[in-house]
């Protein structure tokens, strides 16, 4: 019997228990890594991962090697401050038993992996047999919600002889839209301001109590003008965007109003520079 066995056979298998999952998130152009804010992942069983209070774009998950599916149960923000999201994903897989040799025994080999989710955005299988070699298994997606309908204004002021410009703060007593919704109603020394547009309409106007530096109540008129339309960036929900942000020469009564971005998104420092 030993005559037949094979002293030189080699007992190496790429066979693997760990799921590997990354993280991307889609945005208007393609699919980019995403970093996500892990509180905690908690399997079925009430076993803690090891990834509490950690920022990663990838993590792996043990399967169980006596079923046929394994759940957590994942406490995520966008980032330290944001949020707290909940999520449960299921991995769900077939188990396969091969004799690798007489000399090296069977070796048990997960295949035909799938997943389900809870509040996920999208879920892909990219790899469906877990091996050594095969990163990522799963693929998961958080949507880019990044419109918004919030102009970002800051104040400056011109040398009338240099035309040099410098930013200032202004002492603002109040705003309020052409609807009659209040912006501002307590006075505050600001900088900048947060001017929410009417996305029912392709213009909204603004009124400005302004404190001079004499101490004298002037008020000033802005209108700002726009397209609206919808966007659906893959199977995320739809959003509003605002693009096409535009102030004419008429539109305003100070001293000058430039466009720094035309486009409405939660990460614009500035859409414009109003010189008072």
């Amino acid at each position: 019997m030993s005559a037949c066995l094979d002293e030189d056979v080699s007992c190496v298998t790429d066979s693997y228990d760990t799921v590997r999952v990354n993280f991307l998130k889609l945005d208007q152009s393609n699919a980019r890594t995403d970093t996500l804010y892990f509180e905690s992942i908690q399997a079925a069983n009430g076993a803690f991962l090891d990834v509490q209070d950690t920022a990663l774009s990838s993590i792996s998950l043990p399967l169980n090697p006596s079923g046929n599916q394994v759940s957590f149960f994942i406490n995520w923000r966008e980032d330290s401050a944001a949020v707290l999201q909940t999520d449960t994903l299921v991995i769900s897989y077939e188990r396969e038993q091969r004799l690798i040799s007489p000399e090296c025994g069977v070796e048990q080999r997960f295949v035909s992996l799938s997943s389900s989710k809870v509040a996920f955005d999208s879920i892909r299988v990219a790899n469906p047999d877990v091996t050594l070699y095969t990163n990522p298994n799963l693929s998961i997606y958080t949507c880019q919600y990044e419109y918004t309908n919030v102009v970002r204004a800051r104040f400056f002021v011109r040398d009338t002889a240099t035309l040099a410009e410098q930013a200032t703060s202004l002492q603002i007593n109040s705003i309020v839209d052409d609807q009659g919704n209040v912006i501002q109603n307590t006075p505050a020394t600001l900088e900048r301001v947060s001017l929410p547009v009417d996305t029912d309409r392709s213009n909204t106007s603004f009124m400005f109590e302004i404190e001079n530096a004499d101490g004298q109540i002037v008020n000033r008129r802005l209108n700002v003008s726009y397209f609206v339309d919808e966007i659906q960036i893959f199977n995320c929900f739809p959003q509003t965007r605002v693009s096409g942000l535009d102030v004419d020469s008429d539109d305003y009564d100070f001293v000058d109003v430039e466009v720094d971005d035309d486009e409405l998104k939660t990460n614009n420092s500035s859409n414009l520079e109003i010189f008072f």
